[in-house]
């Protein structure tokens, strides 16, 4: 685990205990689910991949945590791999009903191709900018990513996905 890694995973700690001895309300916020298809540019080929998240909207911060985890299938024989990704999301300009955020983290891919049985792993970082629509209790949102990987390589990452909000998470 490299230092640029710690300081992401620093950054939101220190952000959510900062929003909790600022904010006078009640603190609470919701959890989101759902699913997103992706397509990655990797070494000038295109690659599909669905995947789904789980994390937490906090409501006295423009913050979102989250855990994502995606699938890109073997394609002709090329290997297939999945990507875990950690990060945050937080909105750069609060409009009425469409929202633009940044998001970064740190992400896990893990190669695997197909007719050998181990896999490789390599550690990165990512970081990107999006655009979330909110009607009620659904989440559409579209976003592009550049990860960076230790060895040098990094990909383009383009997300569409749909996710749903469930309120009452109690802080204290």
């Amino acid at each position: 685990m490299n230092i640029h890694k710690v300081e992401v995973g620093n950054l939101v700690i220190w952000l959510l205990l900062l929003g909790s001895l600022i904010s006078p309300n009640h603190l609470s916020g919701q959890i989101v689910g759902g699913m997103f298809v992706e397509n990655g540019l990797q070494s000038s080929e295109n690659r599909e991949g669905i995947g789904g998240e789980l994390g937490f909207e906090v409501a006295f911060l423009p913050i979102d945590v989250f855990g994502s985890g995606t699938y890109f299938p073997s394609k002709k024989q090329a290997e297939s791999f999945r990507v875990w990704s950690v990060g945050a999301r937080t909105k750069i300009i609060p409009f009425p009903l469409v929202k633009p955020y940044i998001v970064g983290g740190i992400s896990l891919t893990e190669s695997r191709i197909s007719n050998v049985e181990t896999s490789q792993y390599e550690e990165g970082s990512f970081a990107g900018i999006g655009i979330d629509l909110k009607v009620k209790d659904l989440r559409i949102y579209a976003e592009g990513k550049y990860e960076m990987f230790d060895e040098s390589e990094s990909f383009v990452r383009f997300r569409m996905g749909v996710s749903l909000l469930w309120g009452g998470l109690s802080f204290w």
